[in-house]
């Protein structure tokens, strides 16, 4: 194992590594859950119109 001294803290680096990694997952699950958001908001105005219009 890698260590980097922070201050008075020793820090592995593979741990590190391993965090940065999750944070890209998590970012990348966030950015999923945005644009499904953003598509179901469409749809229910889609619905909504039509339910307005008589055509459902």
């Amino acid at each position: 194992m890698t260590y980097y001294v922070l201050g008075n803290k020793e820090i592995d680096i593979d741990f590190l590594f391993y965090l940065d990694s999750l944070n890209e997952k998590v970012q990348a699950l966030q950015k999923l859950q945005e644009d499904q958001l953003q598509e179901l908001e469409g749809l229910k105005q889609s619905v909504l119109h039509q339910a307005f219009q008589g055509e459902l």
